[in-house]
């Protein structure tokens, strides 16, 4: 483990900013916040269960470290980089004072600077568990944990800026992109010192492992230890991914990856594929930066590099490499996994206040709520919608087929849209989706905007652009499910 220790440095400004960055100073996501305090009133609380938290929130890990080490500095000479051993040291009751202390990005009134810091966690994370990739391929000796943590100084380092120094933080952006500067010089400039100097005196101030400052040290990509340059190219792999996952810019850095960690091509892609995977699903309870109608594009088949997969733009190019997906999703046992996917992606267009997917029984007789997402009603989650008589949705289901429902149409349509109905729906705007598989309907997906509250006066109007949102991600999901349908003979019944 590498530990390095140094004076403050020179630069005054750099100094007078280090005054500021106290611990708990890195704000967190309100998730994270409200799963904290969920699990410390538990009467089994469990510290490794801060494990699972606080690995998608990078703000709130390094808080947490720099606080234990903090205090362990106290008592011993000596670095904490699990999140474990750190809940362990401190004990629950400097656990609670430290979550008393840390700050929400909630509280952040300007929705830019909190999109942006949001940004630079997600990049973080990205960093981090592609570092922890590469070295696993590299059959690195270093402790995973200090591999992860050393990932996270760079991008938090220019969080807290954009925290403590908003103004500046904006005047750099506008620097770069508006004015054409160097990103480094346009750093030194508005702050005084650039955001790679921060991170090393960070490093130091919160007593964190000392990975990041060897990284620091050595100029050359060949000359660098094995930690060091799956750290570095860990860290432009996150940021070429903000152009998107598959833009061309990623596959140059695949070949530089490539040659550095001696692999091939493909398999290089594949890794990083397998952290696509992981954040795209894994992290989404936390972050809406990557979508999950990504994550549902790239499950069976082959994924060509050169590509921008994009939910509103699906445009296919010359594929300059090929690399095989993860079959998380592979058989029709997985079909509830990829229906809950197909639901999250339904549900983060930000279209539709409240998305399910109504199962047919396996006697065909009724249709039942199965999962829901957004607004609950127990009428609509409890009632059995019988196909017979005839309704609108048992009509649906005689072929592949989708309806939009709105104040034009609906008179249109309701003698089809019995009582029963209506008294589940509670709604005279919605879409619905028959789903097939092997020519037989297996339910449909329901979408609509009714109101967050039974205060609200009205229902918002539904239109051919929700439709069309709609439209983009079910043809993903339709697309999966007949791959899976077809797979070792497996058939829905």
């Amino acid at each position: 483990m590498f530990f390095i220790q140094i004076d403050m440095p020179d630069n005054k400004q750099l100094q007078r900013f280090l005054e500021r960055s106290d611990i708990g100073s890195l704000p967190v996501l309100h998730h994270t916040l409200q799963q904290l305090k969920a699990v410390l009133a538990k009467a089994n609380f469990n510290y490794r269960s801060l494990d699972a938290i606080l690995q998608y929130d990078p703000a709130c890990m390094i808080n947490l470290l720099a606080y234990a080490n903090q205090e362990i500095n106290k008592d011993f000479d000596q670095q904490i980089s699990k999140v474990e051993h750190a809940a362990m040291f401190l004990g629950m009751d400097r656990l609670e004072r430290f979550i008393h202390k840390i700050t929400s990005i909630k509280s952040i009134k300007n929705k830019n600077i909190a999109a942006r810091m949001n940004q630079l966690q997600y990049r973080g994370l990205h960093a981090a568990f592609q570092a922890q990739n590469f070295a696993l391929l590299s059959n690195d000796d270093l402790p995973a944990s200090e591999i992860y943590t050393s990932a996270l100084v760079s991008p938090l380092s220019e969080l807290i800026c954009w925290y403590l120094e908003p103004l500046k933080a904006q005047k750099v952006e506008l620097l770069i992109h508006k004015e054409n500067k160097e990103y480094e010089l346009s750093q030194i400039a508005v702050f005084g010192f650039s955001y790679h100097e921060l991170a090393e005196a960070l490093t130091h101030h919160w007593k964190m492992p000392g990975l990041f400052l060897k990284r620091q040290e050595i100029d050359s990509l060949e000359d660098m230890p094995k930690s060091v340059k799956c750290l570095y190219l860990a860290e432009k792999c996150s940021i070429i991914a903000e152009k998107g996952w598959y833009y061309n810019g990623m596959y140059k850095q695949i070949l530089s990856c490539a040659d550095s960690l001696h692999y091939s091509e493909s398999r290089i892609a594949r890794e990083l594929h397998k952290t696509v995977i992981k954040l795209a699903h894994s992290s989404n309870e936390f972050f809406k930066i990557q979508s999950v109608s990504t994550y549902l594009a790239l499950l069976p088949g082959e994924v060509p590099y050169a590509q921008v997969i994009d939910i509103g733009e699906m445009t296919k190019t010359s594929a300059a490499i090929k690399v095989k997906s993860i079959d998380l999703i592979n058989t029709m046992n997985d079909l509830p996994g990829l229906i809950r996917i197909t639901m999250d992606a339904l549900y983060e267009t930000h279209a539709f206040t409240r998305v399910a997917f109504l199962l047919l029984s396996k006697d065909k007789k009724y249709l039942r709520v199965k999962g829901l997402r957004g607004y609950q009603s127990k009428t609509f989650i409890e009632t059995n919608l019988t196909v017979q008589p005839s309704n609108l949705f048992s009509q649906l289901l005689t072929k592949p087929q989708s309806v939009l429902i709105s104040s034009h149409n609906y008179r249109k349509f309701s003698p089809i849209i019995n009582h029963t109905m209506r008294t589940m729906l509670d709604s005279q705007e919605f879409i619905a989706r028959s789903v097939f598989s092997q020519n037989k309907p297996i339910g449909l997906f329901y979408m609509d905007k009714h109101p967050p509250d039974n205060n609200s006066a009205s229902t918002s109007t539904m239109n051919r652009g929700d439709a069309e949102q709609m439209k983009k991600v079910c043809s993903l999901f339709e697309q999966q499910l007949k791959r899976i349908s077809y797979i070792n003979g497996v058939r829905v019944d």
